[in-house]
């Protein structure tokens, strides 16, 4: 047991990568539809390119989603829709409604009896004595026949979903157990039901000469017949969804058989419309019986395996390639979470049937290329878009991959470096571009014609390169997650009017001096041998910060005569010029400066000694016993390119300064010696430098510095 803790203490670090890896597999794994892909493709209207395809087993021709859209529209539009009949409201309506005309009646003819209306007395009532009762008789009568008829027929009240001017419709009646089936023609509606009464009271008063019209019409006047005419017949939506949904569950998904062994599809046949829906079907029928069958194991065990394979590449190409990488988990997961990212992306916006080339997948090698190098972004985008190509199993994947995959490296070339805004509309621009043109290519070279181009694709493109524009904010995201350091950082941090870089000018002018040359060293040297120009560069400007402190002890700024190591000792002196690193990371610390950058301050002079004062030391006490420490830089050495070079650069340009005599040949002896030395101290130990970019530093260094120190022509006075 206590081994074994050992070893994982040991091998934490590469335990926690495979960690990192495995967690990756089964994220993308679970994203993975369940189901197991069919294995045929096709297109519309494009010949069959496979064997003549037999059935293996019987299974339905399903019919389209247009198909069964419009059948189910069909069985709405023409669904019977079902009505209540309310035989109690006709006996409540036709009660109110006598009531009020007994009620009408009498107040009206009151206003004819012989004290009101002599006239009419005289004239009417004496020579018939029965006027009032005749008339009543035979008005109420009428009235409650024609309102009886009425509601006798049926009075509808129409949903507003059924209401469609100038169209008859079907309906049935329900009453107790039983329903019949009516015309909508056959009942009155409201309004149609007032409008019937009405005109059956203006030809009754027409054709009736045998009684009193103006009398009668007085009467009539005074009733307000719509307000006793209510519906009876109202829908019941509860049986009428009912009815509905039935309808549509009963309604077949397919129409006709393909039975085992008929065949199918030829080789070279034209897949039309009908032998689209039958393949359409079969792949459906296909991937159903994969679903059920007992291959779900062997179809997750597929889908593993080739994750495993695509993520195991990526480890390979780190392990040989960039293995820096992989010794720091960060950056491990970082290369990992941003694979994660877009293959969840593609596959939640593929199953939401979003169009999936709105998706920005050029973000990803900009975003790798910016932190790292071209070589790794491509290969990430790669099979990252081979990993999206099979979860989101499209229908023409090579078109996919292969206009993905020259989008990404258009993207690398036309965004290598972010370093003005205005690049990153230019790259998008670009992407956009080149969507559209490889598109257009490979479609005009499968259709033959313009006519069967989607011409949408091209708007999805258009939007695809103003989503590249996130890339910006996404850099500045993953330098803060994850303490990377872009380019335009860089560029912001060398600003020689930062606050650090003004008090280094004010209070240690040349150390700043110092600085600028260095750092235009550096720079030429990495731009030589590879590596970032930005990086060393910035770093180079902040390596000598911590002689802000006690800038008059560092001979650059000390003025003619006057040197304050004068009045110390040997070692005092030394433990000053050593102090300035420890003080340069107290202040990029103090002034948030990224690690990056502190490295250089750290390194810059590695573990070497402080030649002069411990030389002299040795020469003034020759029988002592010398503690090293006190003439030591505390390290570490440099473990970079970038940081390598500083170090020769910063050592060359600080030397070149004492030299009496400036020649050809004391430049380069004095380049030689002094990175010979830095060798001899194996200071470049943990850099991954060869011996020809050793060489090529040097040249680069002894020409820079020959270009700096080169006579002059001396002008007559």
């Amino acid at each position: 047991m206590r081994k074994a803790i050992n070893w994982i203490k040991r091998n934490y670090h590469e335990i926690y990568v495979a960690f990192l890896f495995f967690t990756a597999i089964f994220i993308i794994v679970l994203l993975f539809p369940e189901e197991a892909k069919f294995k045929y493709e096709y297109q519309k209207d494009k010949p069959w390119t496979g064997e003549t395809l037999i059935a293996p087993f019987d299974f339905p021709i399903y019919k389209t989603q247009a198909e069964l859209a419009y059948e189910k529209d069909s069985i709405v539009n023409n669904l019977v829709p079902y009505f209540n009949l309310d035989e109690k409201i006709y006996t409540r309506q036709l009660t109110t409604f006598t009531e009020t005309l007994e009620r009408k009646w009498k107040s009206y003819t009151q206003n004819y009896t012989e004290e009101k209306n002599r006239y009419f007395y005289n004239r009417v009532i004496e020579k018939d004595p029965n006027f009032f009762k005749n008339h009543h008789d035979f008005v109420i009568k009428f009235l409650e026949e024609q309102f009886g008829y009425v509601y006798n027929r049926g009075i509808i009240k129409l949903p507003d979903k059924l209401i469609v001017a100038e169209k008859d419709f079907a309906f049935r009646v329900v009453s107790g157990n039983t329903s019949e089936e009516y015309d909508l023609s056959e009942v009155f509606t409201e309004e149609k039901a007032l409008a019937y009464i009405l005109d059956q009271i203006n030809e009754w008063e027409i054709s009736n000469v045998a009684y009193d019209k103006k009398f009668i019409t007085g009467f009539l006047s005074e009733i307000e017949f719509n307000k006793f005419i209510l519906p009876n017949l109202t829908m019941d939506e509860v049986l009428t969804d009912n009815f509905k949904e039935n309808a549509l569950n009963e309604l077949s998904l397919t129409r006709g058989m393909i039975q085992l062994n008929e065949e199918i599809i030829r080789k070279g046949d034209l897949v039309d419309d009908e032998k689209f829906k039958i393949l359409e079907s079969f792949q459906i029928e296909s991937e159903n019986r994969m679903k059920k069958s007992e291959s779900s194991f062997l179809v997750l065990l597929g889908h593993t395996m080739l994750i495993f394979f695509s993520i195991l590449v990526i480890f390979l190409f780190l392990y040989n390639f960039r293995r820096d990488i992989l010794h720091h988990a960060r950056k491990t997961s970082f290369i990992l979470i941003i694979v994660l990212m877009f293959v969840s992306l593609a596959r939640l916006l593929f199953h939401f049937k979003v169009e999936i080339y709105v998706i920005p997948f050029t973000i990803l090698p900009i975003i790798v290329r910016t932190f790292y190098d071209s070589r790794l972004a491509l290969f990430v985008h790669i099979i990252t878009i081979l990993i999206i190509a099979l979860i989101t199993q499209l229908s023409n994947p090579f078109e996919f991959v292969f206009i993905q995959i020259i989008a990404g490296i258009v993207s690398i070339f036309s965004l290598a470096n972010v370093r003005k805004r205005v690049q990153i509309f230019y790259a998008a621009l670009f992407i956009s571009l080149s969507y559209s043109i490889l598109y257009f290519a490979i479609s005009i070279t499968i259709e033959g014609n313009l006519e069967n181009i989607v011409y949408d694709k091209f708007g999805y493109y258009g939007l695809n390169g103003i989503f590249v524009l996130i890339s910006y904010p996404l850099i500045y995201l993953f330098e803060r997650l994850f303490g990377f350091l872009s380019d335009v950082s860089l560029m912001e941090i060398s600003d020689t009017n930062s606050k650090l870089l003004r008090k280094l000018a004010e209070k240690a002018p040349g150390t700043f001096q110092h600085s600028f040359q260095v750092a235009a060293l550096a720079e030429e040297v990495i731009y030589k041998i590879g590596g970032n120009p930005f990086l060393v560069r910035t770093g180079a400007l902040y390596h000598d910060i911590g002689k802000i402190n006690m800038p008059l002890y560092f001979i650059e700024n000390q003025n003619y005569g006057s040197n304050p190591h004068d009045a110390l000792e040997f070692d005092q002196s030394a433990e000053i010029i050593i102090s300035h690193v420890n003080a340069g990371v107290e202040l990029a610390k103090k002034h948030r400066l990224p690690p990056q950058i502190t490295d250089f301050i750290l390194t810059h002079h590695g573990d070497t000694k402080v030649q002069y004062f411990y030389k002299n030391y040795i020469k003034k006490f020759p029988e002592s016993i010398v503690d090293l420490t006190k003439f030591t830089y505390p390290g570490p050495k440099p473990f970079s390119k970038e940081t390598v070079v500083l170090m020769m650069a910063d050592s060359v340009e600080a030397a070149s300064r004492s030299l009496k005599v400036i020649t050809e040949q004391s430049i380069n002896d004095l380049v030689e010696k002094i990175i010979d030395y830095q060798l001899n101290e194996k200071q470049f130990e943990n850099v991954d430098i060869t011996f020809k970019d050793i060489t090529i530093a040097k040249e680069v260094l002894k020409i820079k510095l020959k270009n700096i120190y080169h006579t002059r022509i001396e002008y007559p006075k």
